[in-house]
């Protein structure tokens, strides 16, 4: 449950503007170096198992220090303010907050998937005009593919446009894989400016 930490991280944040807290600032700065960290370990891993035993090594003991920092400051905060609010939520979902480090494919909290999903949830009001639960569902595909194209470096325009030239020859199941955007580079020509898969 990665949104605990953004959570978490959140209340420190809001105790540190109420009251200049030192120890809120500390928190962050713990919260800050497992960010630090998970860049620097996604920069330099060749694979998940290496990523994963990165991750024992560099980011568990800064968990450890602020968990056991987190403990001491309980017994001295005082409950109703907004930083012993904020201990207290961290220490209630600790073990939640630790999950995500069981598995590569997850992060510290799940700003990328809310960010993603932001602008349609702006515009939740033009969805009623999706005409049916089809239109709905060919809505939900199409933004699928734009957000994964982004996740994976590709011009939404571009990567739909290559789609929608190549769509009617795929014939098999493997057609279909190869034009995936996580199977796909898209690489300009020069001088036609068409685009070709790689």
């Amino acid at each position: 449950m990665p949104a605990v930490w953004h959570i978490a991280r959140r209340k420190f944040n809001d105790a540190l503007k109420a009251g200049k807290s030192e120890s809120a600032k500390a928190a962050l700065s713990f919260i800050q170096k497992v960010y630090v960290k998970e860049a620097e370990l996604r920069s330099i891993s060749k694979s998940d198992d290496d990523f994963l035993a990165g991750r024992k090594k560099e980011v568990q003991p800064v968990f450890d220090r602020f968990k056991e920092w987190l403990t001491d400051k309980h017994e001295h905060a005082v409950n109703s303010g907004k930083f012993g609010e904020a201990v207290s939520y961290t220490l209630e979902y600790w073990d939640l907050i630790l999950n995500y480090l069981l598995s590569p494919e997850l992060t510290p909290d799940n700003n990328t998937a809310e960010n993603a999903v932001r602008p349609f949830i702006c515009g939740r009001k033009n969805w009623l005009f999706s005409g049916s639960e089809d239109g709905a569902r060919s809505s939900c595909f199409m933004y699928t593919l734009i957000e994964n194209a982004k996740l994976y470096k590709l011009v939404p325009y571009d990567y739909l446009r290559c789609l929608f030239e190549r769509i009617p020859y795929a014939r098999t199941d493997e057609d279909w894989m190869q034009l995936l955007p996580w199977n796909i580079r898209l690489t300009p020509f020069e001088d036609k400016g068409d685009w070709v898969i790689n």
